[in-house]
């Protein structure tokens, strides 16, 4: 049998060329992909985000929460891990990106070489034996097949939509959100409260005035065992983070755990509990419980209310209303977060809307809600990933303005349609849980680790950095020039709102997630312990005027109306005041 053979060379400097050019990206990709299983492997195994270390030393401070040294340990230790997940992240997207890469120029390179190389001669047989083009061809799919699913695997684990630190997200969890599901009975329309009616309540996370009551009768000292100066207490049926919201004689908070999740109204006057509602449970919702830390829960956000309704929003996603007297007006789902401490962002009411700010690791947006209806007027997407802070409604020169803080950026929009009006790149690889905070034109987001920037609204330039001492959770409070904020590692802060320049730190026993309220020239800041640090406003040292306790943990934020200060702890709602 005559073979035939094409006259093709294969030894010429391009064919060497292209053929190296193939085999080292083929082994470059191969590199790349087997790193990236032993990174997702070795994180999913060490799991740095819900490290049994950092949960012992936890337990180690709460029956010793004097022992410095041991907050110390805790704080480098809750830095590392949250370095070393967002550090895995950060190398799944670059290995994804190179991996890809590589394949595209290893495909080309061979696809390439068809040109060149010559055609195998094999004998008239039937026998495959006999065949060794048709060996080479199956060998060639062979390891084609294998290499892909190898591929495959890599991406599986590096792709930002799984991450193997938290609980898969359902199939329906990358859809648009679901419509709202009809419920019953409905409220009525009506039109929504001015600013001046807005900050006489105390409408959502901070109130309507960034931390300023209008209120100045707030007591400085009281005593929770003896029950002076305690209007009243009341034991809230499932925990939750999120602080309280008042309207007139209606103080509400939400609650929830795996499979539960409800709002609660009490009366303002005397702490009875007027209704309790359970949210419908949305269709395909997960079996899976959610994966979320202790200190964050399934009901961190605050609450928002517009006068006649009020809005809750929960870790899986769930968003809800219902009017003052407990009737639903509308529900629906949003979809999973997949954030690793679970999701806090609080509500915001701007005229007919509710804000929500749903940062996660793909697919983040920010909405306004219709109030009545709860149908999306606007939705505006957002490709920074995870964030824990709430979005900001400010009163600008140039008009109202929506405030949002993630990793990279500030980005303000109109609250009316969510057209983008400016941002600013400050935040770069942060964990973004400090909501901004707005006084005199200038605007102050905070990241811990990364820094304290000032902008300028009207020029959108960045004023001044501060790196040594930066917030942790709680929002700073801005008073006449003077900015105050509590560290989650224990302490108190004042800086010169102007410079960032400290001006005064005081020590105290517990850390403090809790954002600071202002009451006449009176600053309350609750930490973690449940210590009402009270102290004047002053920025030439720490004055205290009092220090009462909660008898309890506490994580939430005092809200103040009508000479009533409100705190919630992490077993009961309080009332103190007249």
């Amino acid at each position: 049998m005559k073979v035939v053979e094409l006259e093709r060379d294969t030894t010429s400097v391009p064919y060497l060329v292209i053929q190296a050019t193939g085999y080292i990206a083929a082994i470059f990709s191969l590199i790349v992909c087997v790193l990236t299983i032993a990174n997702n492997v070795n994180v999913k195994r060490l799991d740095p985000v819900h490290s049994p270390a950092l949960t012992n030393l936890v337990s180690q401070l709460k029956a010793s929460p004097r022992d410095q040294a041991l907050r110390e340990e805790i704080r480098e230790l809750d830095y590392l891990a949250r370095k070393a997940f967002f550090t895995s992240q950060h190398f799944n997207r670059i290995a994804t990106v190179l991996l890809l890469g590589g394949l595209a120029v290893s495909i080309i390179s061979f696809k390439t070489l068809r040109a060149y190389r010559p055609v195998p001669p094999y004998p008239n047989s039937r026998d495959p034996k006999d065949d060794p083009a048709a060996d080479a061809l199956w060998a060639r799919k062979s390891v084609t097949v294998v290499g892909l699913g190898l591929v495959g695997f890599a991406l599986a684990l590096a792709l930002p939509w799984h991450s193997p630190l938290d609980t898969p997200l359902p199939t329906t969890a990358a859809k648009p959100p679901a419509a709202p599901i009809a419920l019953p009975a409905t409220a009525t329309a009506v039109g929504f409260p001015t600013l001046e009616e807005r900050t006489r309540q105390w409408p959502g996370f901070l109130g309507a005035a960034s931390g300023h009551s209008r209120d100045t009768q707030v007591p400085t000292a009281w005593d929770v065992a003896s029950g002076a100066g305690i209007r009243w207490k009341t034991e809230v049926p499932l925990a939750g983070m999120n602080s309280p919201v008042v309207w007139q004689d209606r103080v509400f908070i939400s609650g929830a755990n795996e499979s539960v999740r409800e709002v609660y109204c009490y009366a303002a006057t005397t702490g009875e509990l007027r209704w309790k509602r359970a949210l419908q449970s949305p269709t395909g919702a997960p079996v899976a419980p959610l994966k979320v830390s202790e200190d964050t829960g399934y009901a961190a956000s605050t609450l928002a209310t517009d006068g006649s309704r009020v809005f809750a929003i929960f870790a899986n996603g769930d968003l809800a209303a219902f009017d003052f007297d407990g009737q639903a007006v509308w529900q629906r789902s949003l979809g999973l977060t997949g954030n690793a401490y679970g999701y806090s962002s609080s509500l915001a009411a701007f005229e007919d809307l509710v804000i929500v700010q749903f940062d996660r690791k793909q697919d983040s947006f920010v909405a306004g809600i219709e109030v009545a209806t709860g149908k999306t007027r606007w939705q505006t997407s957002r490709a920074f990933g995870s964030s824990w802070a709430s979005p900001q409604i400010i009163q600008a020169p140039q008009g109202p303005q929506l405030i949002t803080a993630a990793n990279p950026n500030v980005v303000a929009y109109d609250p009316r349609n969510g057209k983008e009006l400016w941002r600013v790149e400050c935040l770069k690889g942060a964990e973004v849980a400090v909501s901004p905070a707005y006084a005199d034109g200038v605007l102050y987001a905070a990241a811990e680790y990364i820094n304290l920037t000032a902008i300028d609204v009207a020029t959108h330039q960045i004023l001044w950095q501060a790196h040594d001492v930066v917030p942790s959770v709680g929002t700073p409070l801005i008073v006449a020039g003077l900015m105050f904020f509590g560290l989650a590692d224990t302490g108190i802060v004042c800086l010169d709102a102007k410079t960032g320049a400290e001006l005064w730190r005081a020590e105290t026993d517990e850390g403090i997630y809790s954002s600071p309220v202002l009451v006449g020239d009176l600053v309350y800041l609750v930490d973690r312990g449940g210590t009402a640090h009270i102290f004047k406003a002053d920025g030439g040292s720490f004055q205290p005027v009092g220090a009462p306790k909660m008898g309890e943990e506490t994580y939430s934020t005092p809200a103040v109306v009508g000479e009533g200060l409100f705190i919630r702890g992490v077993k009961h709602l309080f009332r103190i005041g007249p």
